[in-house]
């Protein structure tokens, strides 16, 4: 079984359990709309990239900005 998450709780690390699945799935009330748009975007941002990082940042509660890191390298054919 793999060891829980550990989160700061003043000054000392203590035991996070993660999430349940119904707690993932609970909306607030009235804010359908949003989430829908903020779903439709991150399911857009994990189709569209390949190799990289998504970011999602949350301010108050709120998922205020998706970003997309991803990188493009060429290897260089050199010539023998």
């Amino acid at each position: 079984m793999a060891p829980l998450p550990r989160q700061q709780a003043g000054d000392r690390l203590v035991d996070q359990a993660p999430p349940t699945e119904d707690a993932i799935r609970t909306r607030p009330p009235g804010e359908d709309a949003g989430w829908l748009r903020v779903e439709n975007a991150l399911r857009a941002a994990l189709r569209e990239i390949r190799y990289g990082s998504l970011e999602v940042v949350i301010h108050g509660g709120r998922v205020v900005q998706i970003e997309r890191r991803e990188k493009l390298r060429w290897s260089e054919e050199r010539e023998p």
